[in-house]
């Protein structure tokens, strides 16, 4: 039951897209449900899992039921993530939400932080983020990712200047959903940031560390080629824009990055592929840093 000062709260929305974490899912739903915010509701949609996580699923239905203020659960063919998260959208009716992966991890305090941050934003601030602790799959912390604070635009992003952890976000829920994530890609976050940002909005990134981010062996972070051709598809809608040349190029050289650990000679490659398209790559210090923090760090 909520007191007085907590129904004056603006509900905030939570969406977890799940397909096959059985192994992840139960602590990624169990750390929304221990938020210290009292107005949540959650959606927990599974994509054709073929483990074992409706089950893990449907064990926590009932606290669900009792924690949040709406709670919905179902399970349907496999549709990828991106429809995924605009089924959940369509379902929300917060004023801000949270879609996190159902690998993730929200840290406590996540949610009231960010409902406080954004109390002291303008109304362009269409996003916040912040920083990560990387685990693996045991759980156990990689490293630390405490971003400096940052105010991003649309060209910041276009040019891979950003640090945008996607389970750390928490968007003004109206502008997102009129939006939703372009399906069939699997670099979804960044088209939806460019499009999200083409009209003057921007996101803040407070540098304050709020989840946890998984690194398996299934995250899509290592399907290298499929970001490429996906990262192709997304720059095709601004094919006309003055830094259009800047921004394939700056695509080049997160592939490189990609491959800097298993493929050096690769890595290589495709740095002298970024070098043709933009000789004014290699001297971009904000570039540079940006790939430090988001690959090395």
């Amino acid at each position: 039951m909520l007191n007085k000062l907590e129904v004056g709260l603006p509900l905030v929305s939570v969406v977890i897209p799940s397909f096959n974490h059985a192994a992840f899912v139960a602590e990624c739903i169990e750390s929304v449900m221990a938020q210290d915010y009292a107005r949540i509701e959650l959606v927990v949609i599974d994509d054709g899992s073929s483990d074992h996580s409706v089950r893990v699923i449907e064990s926590l239905v009932s606290g669900c039921e009792a924690r949040f203020e709406r709670f919905a659960f179902w399970h349907q063919a496999n549709a990828g993530v991106a429809a995924t998260l605009n089924a959940g959208l369509a379902w929300c009716r917060g004023e801000f939400v949270c879609p996190i992966a159902s690998d993730d991890v929200m840290l406590p305090g996540k949610i009231s932080r960010q409902v406080a941050n954004f109390a002291d934003c303008a109304p362009e601030v269409l996003a916040l983020y912040g920083g990560e602790q990387v685990i693996g799959a045991d759980g156990a912390v990689l490293r630390e990712r405490d971003y400096p604070r940052c105010v991003y635009r649309f060209e910041d992003v276009l040019l891979r200047y950003s640090f945008l952890s996607a389970p750390s976000a928490m968007f003004r829920l109206a502008p997102l959903k009129a939006i939703g994530y372009q399906p069939g890609l699997v670099v979804e976050d960044w088209s939806m940031s460019l499009r999200l940002l083409e009209n003057g909005g921007v996101f803040l990134n407070t540098g304050e560390v709020w989840v946890k981010k998984r690194l398996h062996d299934s995250n899509v972070s290592w399907q290298f080629e499929a970001i490429w051709d996906c990262s192709l598809t997304i720059l095709a809608r601004y094919r006309d824009h003055r830094l259009y040349s800047k921004a394939l190029a700056r695509v080049m050289v997160a592939q490189a990055f990609y491959y800097f650990r298993t493929n050096r000679r690769e890595a290589l490659r495709w740095l002298w592929r970024a070098w043709r398209v933009d000789v004014g790559v290699v001297w971009d210090r904000r570039l540079l840093w940006s790939a430090y923090l988001r690959f090395f760090r």
